[in-house]
C-alpha cells in the first residue's frame, strides 16, 4: 500500500499533466479526459480482492466513467458487495473475465442492449450524450485463448462493435489479449 499512496501523492503534485498510467497496489489504471469529464480503465483481475484499491482510486481521481476489466464476478455475486451505486456489468459464467462500468450519478447515460446473438461476448455498451457530441463507451474483454473458437469470438466481437458504433465518438476500452499488436 505504500507504493499506492506514493503514486497518489505524485499524481496530486502533478495536476497540470493528466495521468497516463497510475499503479495502485499492482493495478495499472489508465485515465483520460474528454469533454470536461474523466474516464478511466483498470484490469483488476478479481474485483473481490481489490475493493479497497478500487475505493481509493475512485475517491482520489473521481472519474465520471470507469471501465473495470476482468471483474471475475459471476451472476451469483451480489452487486452491492463489490460495486458502488451506478454500474453496469456483464459477468463471465466461469472463473475469470467479466466487464463493468462504474458511472457517476452526474452522468446521463443509456445502457445499450446487446442482441442475444452476441450474449457470449464479454462486452458492455453505454451511450453518453453531451451538449456537443454523442459518445459511445464500450468495455470489452477477450480471453487469451488462441484456437478456432477464439477466432470466431474475434469475428463476432468485431461485428458486434461495428453494429453499435454510431456515435460521434467511440471509446473502446478493454483487454483484447493481443500482445503482439503494437
Amino acid at each position: 500500500m505504500t507504493r499506492a499512496l506514493w503514486t497518489v501523492e505524485q499524481e496530486r503534485k502533478n495536476e497540470v499533466q493528466l495521468s497516463k498510467n497510475v499503479i495502485i497496489s499492482g493495478l495499472e489504471l489508465v485515465q483520460r479526459e474528454i469533454e470536461n469529464f474523466v474516464w478511466a480503465l483498470a484490469n483488476v483481475r478479481s474485483l473481490q480482492k481489490k475493493t479497497n484499491d478500487l475505493s481509493l482510486f475512485l475517491s482520489t481521481f473521481d472519474p465520471e466513467i470507469f471501465s473495470v476489466i476482468e471483474t471475475w464476478l459471476t451472476p451469483n455475486d451480489p452487486d452491492n458487495l463489490f460495486l458502488p451505486p451506478g454500474f453496469v456489468r456483464k459477468d463471465h459464467e466461469a472463473r475469470g473475465g467479466g466487464v463493468a462500468f462504474i458511472i457517476k450519478d452526474t452522468v446521463s447515460y443509456k445502457v445499450v442492449s446487446v442482441p442475444s446473438m452476441y450474449f457470449h461476448i464479454e462486452i458492455v455498451f453505454i451511450d453518453v450524450p453531451t451538449s456537443t457530441k454523442n459518445y459511445s463507451f464500450i468495455s470489452f474483454y477477450r480471453s487469451g485463448d488462441f484456437d478456432l473458437s477464439a477466432e470466431q469470438y474475434a469475428f463476432d466481437s468485431a461485428r458486434c462493435i461495428k453494429e453499435f458504433c454510431r456515435s460521434d465518438v467511440v471509446c473502446l476500452m478493454g483487454d483484447f489479449n493481443l500482445p503482439h499488436i503494437i
